[in-house]
């Protein structure tokens, strides 16, 4: 065997070696990847939902929902976690604890089944990426179901989070937030919207006092005596 044959099995061998780490290194390796996808999760118990990290001043996100069926019901928030005769159920479907997680929320009074999905794609590095998605349709499709959705994200600690300008960013993203954390530097939230959602339209504010004045489709508000 001459001397560049000798260097490339030498080589070879080095190459082989670096491809099987010590038991303690293995082990090591396992536990950081076995803590990463418990870092970040649905956290927040005492709300319907939300997510956060394992971490003190995590960013954080929340869900609040209110129903637009009736003017009266305008000021009634959902975003506390609370057992009322308002709903016939909610809860988790499937929850694995770590990378998934799906609920139904029936929520009687607005006519609302809510549907909230929550999956990660774990890494070693701050627990790697996550992605949340809402959807809802009517309980009962003969009556009638418009519903105000609020997805929140922020900050428990200090730190900065803002909107990027629409002109920068992907034109794919609907709303594209960034920030940054003392805890785990830069932060980037994108927010992208079903194609088929319908938006109210946009106009004048409706004031009656009588409800039945009322154009559900628009925004309103209620006088009262």
């Amino acid at each position: 065997m001459n001397g560049l044959e000798n260097w490339l099995a030498m080589a070879l061998m080095g190459l082989a070696w670096a491809e099987q780490p010590s038991l303690e290194s293995r082990q090591l390796m396992s536990a950081k990847i076995d803590n990463a996808t418990l870092y970040w999760g649905t956290y927040r118990p005492n709300l319907f939902f939300g997510t956060r990290a394992r971490v003190p001043g995590s960013a954080l996100t929340g869900l609040m929902w209110n129903s637009h069926n009736n003017p009266e019901d305008w000021s009634v928030f959902r975003h506390d976690c609370e057992q009322t005769d308002d709903f016939s159920k909610y809860g988790y479907l499937k929850h694995d604890g770590r990378l998934f997680g799906v609920q139904e929320i029936h929520d009687k009074r607005f006519n609302l089944l809510l549907r909230t999905e929550f999956v990660k794609v774990p890494s070693q590095e701050f627990g790697g990426d996550w992605a949340v998605r809402i959807s809802g349709k009517a309980l009962d499709p003969d009556l009638p179901l418009v519903t105000g959705i609020y997805y929140y994200i922020g900050l428990d600690e200090e730190g900065t989070l803002n909107s990027v300008d629409p002109e920068e960013k992907d034109a794919s993203i609907d709303l594209e937030i960034k920030g940054y954390s003392p805890n785990y530097g830069k932060l980037s939230f994108s927010v992208l919207q079903d194609k088929k959602n319908e938006r109210l339209n946009s106009g004048e504010i409706q004031v009656s006092s009588d409800p039945a004045e009322l154009d559900p489709k628009e925004p309103s508000a209620l006088l009262k005596d």
